[in-house]
Parts: C-alpha cells; sequence; structure tokens
C-alpha cells in the first residue's frame, strides 16, 4: 500500500513538472515575439515535425507559431526551447 501511494506522488510530481515547463517555454516564446514586435496567433508543440531542427537533445522541445507581424503579415516560425538557451527560427514564406 505505501507503495502504491509513493508511486502516485512520484507520477503527479512529474505531471506538474512537466505542465510548468510547457508553461515556461510558451512564456518565453511570447515574451521574445513582444521585443520583436509579434503577436502570437498560435504555440503548438511539435512531435514529428521537427522544421528546421536536425536535432532535439534531451530536455529540449520543438514548438510551431504562427506569429502575426506589425503590418498584418503571418509568419510561420519553428522554436527550440530548452534549459539553458532557446533558438528562434523562421521557416517558410509568409502565409
Amino acid at each position: 500500500m505505501k507503495i502504491a501511494i509513493v508511486i502516485i506522488l512520484v507520477i503527479t510530481v512529474l505531471i506538474f513538472v512537466f505542465i510548468a515547463v510547457d508553461n515556461s517555454s510558451r512564456a518565453d516564446i511570447k515574451a521574445w515575439a513582444a521585443t520583436q514586435g509579434y503577436s502570437v496567433v498560435s504555440i503548438d508543440e511539435t512531435v514529428f515535425d521537427a522544421g528546421p531542427y536536425w536535432i532535439k537533445s534531451k530536455g529540449q522541445r520543438i514548438y510551431r507559431c504562427v506569429l502575426l507581424d506589425e503590418s498584418g503579415h503571418r509568419r510561420l516560425m519553428y522554436m527550440r526551447t530548452g534549459l539553458f538557451e532557446n533558438d528562434y527560427e523562421f521557416y517558410g514564406d509568409e502565409q
């Protein structure tokens, strides 16, 4: 019985950590977009579509973002976020 409680507590902590990391990554993307003059239309974490990134190391996530620039044009951007640094790359043309 005690082992089951410990397992449930560990799983619960892991879920909260996963959610906290995702929220932090999304906040980093929104902050970067705001400093560059973009507004965020959508942010989706990718699993199979890595965009311009060939390598993703442990702890990194890749997000597919649609941004709106000051003139109203939509831009597709992939962003790789991690513990120590973030990479932001435009991918493709305006939508």
